[in-house]
């Protein structure tokens, strides 16, 4: 998540939905850098931005893509810094890992006005790094202070799949005068609790060194080790392998006698095999030529979520709604379709109702999201199912027109949504006077006394007249 996105966080759960499974990373500078979820595509993930109270300030829904080009997410120095240190790296991090040909010259460059710095730009250690999401450039020569440089991120970094960067960046930066300080206290991401299903299970346990200042240590390789590696063994570069089942505690620390942080981590049985489909949302509601994207996954004989996204999907009524291998819904005429996901042997139906054209006698356009009344009284939003501000069934799913509110209810009005961090929800006000609101609740907008909760629905705002 890119530095500055969520002001005011200090850590985030980040789970599968469906999931009952989460883990916790801190948050630096309203964001934080890649970390690895074990996930397929077509998966939903939601990641819970916390205060340092403990209070939810914000959701936000994700979709694992199939495939994307690499982005930036964030360099250090970040964006018109006035005072780098004259021997603080410079690290650009990415959105996912990069290929070992990007460790090549020209990749990363450094200018000094129009006169390239001598460097050269390779992977972090992989005690630090061993995904390879960071890269540092790395002068021949010390900085000059007070100096404006221009950092330049070009298209010859690639993925593994070998896909270019999406587009070249370009930071400019300042020196100052000072150097860089002795490493800080250290927290591992994850950074209170992992859980590993069965033997064999792996994942990787990353650490970020920095000093009281905040500027990244490239330099200070991490040392990892566990409390019973016949249990848990980890790799030098924090790789862990499952060898019993069991609980174990990890423990990175830096140098001889650095700081030191620990994660716990439990190695429990696998889920059950899948016992059933699962598929989302339950049902939708579309106006003609507009789509939806739904989602499938597999669940055990508990209800507990599997994952998954070996599917096939077919409508039981083309000539109302079609269906593609991906699961984005075409609506195509007036009428009701079943829209089957199978996977394994197993099938779940979500409904599609396809309604005639609308009429809307008025519209309220936000930040986030764009909400209209019918002459009917319905209400409608559009474009994204994020964090339920279309009154999805708690899943994320995007759709490229109007999306039925609750079937039910008869607005006067409906506004989607403020500004800032306020700009995730939608209320509207019935007919009958009450105040309906859904969505983001991160700072009690939706008026149900709570702040750490998202309403999939409408849900009547009380105490009102």
């Amino acid at each position: 998540m890119t530095p500055g996105s969520v002001v005011g966080g200090a850590r985030a759960t980040i789970r599968r939905i469906g999931s009952a499974g989460s883990f916790e990373i801190a948050v630096f500078d309203g964001g934080f850098d890649p970390v690895s979820v074990i996930g397929r595509s077509g998966d939903s993930i939601e990641v819970a931005i916390k205060e340092v109270g403990g209070a939810t300030i914000r959701t936000i829904g994700l979709r694992v893509a199939a495939m994307q080009a690499p982005v930036v997410v964030r360099t250090q120095p970040p964006p018109r810094k006035r005072d780098h240190p004259l021997n603080a790296a410079i690290v650009v991090v990415f959105d996912e890992p990069i290929a070992g040909s990007s460790e090549s010259p020209g990749s990363v460059r450094l200018l000094r006005g129009q006169t390239e710095v001598s460097g050269s730009a390779r992977f972090l250690d992989p005690s630090l790094d061993a995904n390879h999401v960071s890269m540092a450039f790395v002068p021949d020569a010390p900085l000059a202070a007070g100096v404006t440089y221009k950092l330049v991120v070009t298209t010859q970094i690639r993925d593994l799949t070998g896909d270019a960067l999406a587009m070249p960046d370009t930071v400019e930066f300042t020196t100052g005068a000072s150097v860089i300080g002795p490493p800080a206290p250290i927290q591992t991401s994850p950074d209170s609790r992992l859980l590993l299903y069965g033997v064999g299970a792996t994942d990787q346990v990353t650490v970020t060194v920095r000093d009281a200042a905040g500027n990244q240590l490239v330099d200070q390789p991490v040392t990892w080790s566990s409390s019973d590696s016949s249990g848990l063994a980890v790799s030098p570069s924090g790789r862990l392998t499952a060898l019993a089942l069991g609980f174990y505690t990890v423990t990175a620390s830096v140098g001889g006698g650095g700081p030191t942080d620990f994660l716990f981590v439990g190695v429990i049985a696998p889920p059950l095999p899948p016992a059933s489909v699962k598929a989302y949302p339950d049902s939708a509601t579309l106006l003609p030529q507009t789509r939806i994207l739904l989602g499938a996954f597999f669940q055990d004989a508990q209800g507990n979520y599997l994952g998954g996204n070996s599917f096939t999907w077919r409508s039981t009524s083309v000539g109302v709604a079609t269906v593609d291998s991906a699961g984005w819904v075409t609506a195509v005429s007036p009428g009701t379709a079943g829209i089957i996901a199978t996977g394994a042997g197993l099938s779940d139906t979500a409904t599609v109702t396809v309604t005639e054209t609308v009429r809307f006698q008025s519209v309220s356009a936000g930040p986030v999201l764009t909400c209209a009344v019918s002459t009917a009284g319905a209400a409608y939003c559009w474009p994204y199912f994020t964090a339920g501000q279309t009154g999805s069934v708690g899943y994320t799913v995007p759709q490229t027109g109007p999306g039925l509110i609750t079937a039910g209810l008869v607005f006067a009005t409906v506004d989607a949504g403020g500004t800032g961090d306020l700009n995730d929800h939608a209320c509207g006000v019935t007919n009958g006077a009450e105040v309906y609101c859904w969505g983001q609740n991160g700072y009690g907008q939706l008026g149900n006394g709570a702040t750490n909760s998202i309403a999939w629905t409408p849900t009547l705002v009380g105490g009102l007249s």
